[in-house]
């Protein structure tokens, strides 16, 4: 859900290897990953909210409500714009 590239620089460049690893590779948390298409993950890349939003505006309260979730389980930050993104993307609640 949040990209590698968009952790990194969130927060996790401070993290030892094994809590990258066990980042990267968490799947006892559903939101953590979600199956897409090839082409939208190459288009959403390591972008956040505000460079990104998934097509179908019917699932971006899930999608802003995960990502939150995601960075505050792992202590990540985020920039203004990635929060104002997210508040009127959970406007869709």
């Amino acid at each position: 859900m949040v990209p590698l590239g968009n952790a990194w620089a969130s927060g996790a460049w401070q993290w030892t290897q094994d809590a990258r690893v066990a980042y990267a590779n968490d799947l006892a948390q559903p939101e953590h990953l979600h199956a897409i298409l090839a082409s939208e993950n190459r288009a959403r890349g390591d972008l956040g909210p505000e460079g990104w939003k998934p097509p179908d505006s019917a699932t971006w309260c899930q999608y802003a409500q995960e990502w939150d979730a995601i960075k505050n389980r792992y202590s990540l930050t985020a920039t203004s714009a990635e929060w104002d993104t997210l508040l009127a993307m959970a406007g869709h609640c």
